[in-house]
């Protein structure tokens, strides 16, 4: 593990995170289901790390 420290990291993420929750409620999904959902796309995921491309 690298020695960044988490909390600016957290800072950026965070109020993106709360817009995709925001939306998805405003959709008609329930919070547990996107958070579900957003773990899962975390955890298993497909997306390329743009610093090895």
């Amino acid at each position: 593990m690298s020695n960044v420290e988490p909390l600016p990291i957290a800072d950026f993420l965070r109020p993106k995170l709360q817009k995709i929750v925001y939306d998805g409620v405003q959709a008609g999904f329930s919070y547990d289901q996107i958070i579900a959902v957003l773990i899962d796309l975390v955890d298993d995921t497909d997306l390329k790390d743009p610093e090895k491309q």
